[in-house]
């Protein structure tokens, strides 16, 4: 991916982020025109920030790590 095509991709999702969900694949739609592989790289995107976001709230994730022993590896981080 070359450097302008990521610039745009990126704006993308940072505007598409903004939109209610219901209307973000109208507004991507109406700015990616014909060009399906854009539309498909920012709802990709798109998704997956859906998938994480809240994920490491503290009121999420901090039960979680406070039943680890202590010394034990969560990925790269004791």
């Amino acid at each position: 991916m070359d450097h302008r095509h990521w610039h745009r991709v990126q704006a993308l999702f940072d505007a598409a982020v903004t939109q209610p969900p219901a209307n973000r694949r109208q507004f991507l739609r109406a700015e990616c025109g014909d060009d399906t592989g854009l539309l498909n790289e920012v709802e990709a995107l798109l998704e997956a920030h859906g998938e994480v976001e809240g994920l490491f709230d503290g009121d999420a994730i901090l039960p979680t790590l406070m039943r680890l022993p202590a010394g034990h590896r969560l990925g790269p981080y004791r």
